[in-house]
Parts: structure tokens; sequence; C-alpha cells
């Protein structure tokens, strides 16, 4: 099911296969900019980690999503994209009732910055 911020919502244990080959023809014929698909460099994890501190985080909690500590700098970029990353919308999943909430929470706190990739 398509969701108002663009993604797609389904249930693998019903639509598991037929969602694979939706994802492999889409991804054939609409293929993804190559700038999108490789890992972030350092200028825009310090981008992410400036972001998430100064904009992301204030704007989570006036919804009263409490957001944990950040990490120093350093931590952050030794530790990105390992499994205890620290990572605001994972814990973020974990305190929204429901997905109305969930979709107004994502679409007035984006989780990137929006020029990320200019």
């Amino acid at each position: 099911m398509a969701q108002p911020d663009g993604s797609v919502f389904f249930d693998t244990a019903e639509q598991g296969e037929a969602y694979a080959v939706a994802l492999y023809t889409c991804k054939i014929r609409y293929p993804i900019d190559p700038k999108f698909q490789g890992p972030l460099n350092g200028e825009q994890l310090r981008r992410i980690y400036d972001y998430s501190k100064t904009v992301l985080t204030p704007c989570l909690e006036s919804f009263g999503i409490a957001v944990p500590e950040p990490p120093s700098l350093e931590v952050f970029l030794e530790k990105h994209g390992s499994p205890d990353a620290w990572n605001i919308y994972g814990d973020v999943q974990n305190q929204v009732k429901s997905n109305d909430q969930w979709q107004e929470i994502n679409a007035a706190c984006p989780q990137y910055p929006t020029d990320l990739y200019e």
C-alpha cells in the first residue's frame, strides 16, 4: 500500500514474492541515480550529524518523542553503518503509536537534510 511520504507498506507474509517481482521490474525500468547508491562521504555524514542535533531533535521533541543524547562527532563518524550507530529514527519508531502519527512526524521532521546530495 502506498504511503503519503512515498514509501510502500506491504505484508511480507502474503505479498513478499509479488513485491520482489515488482521491485525488480521497477529498478530495471527506473534506475536510481548512482549518487544515491554509494556510501556517504565525510561531509555528508557531518551534515547529517549537525542536522540531527540542531533541526531533527527539536522537531521530534515537539511531538513528545524522547530523543537519545547524541554521541560526539568522532564517535558518530566511527560507528556510522554499524548496528550500534546513533539512529534517532530507530528510537522514534518504538515511540510512535500509529501509522498516521508516523506519517505526520515524517512529513514534519524529515529523517535527513533535504539538500544532502547537492
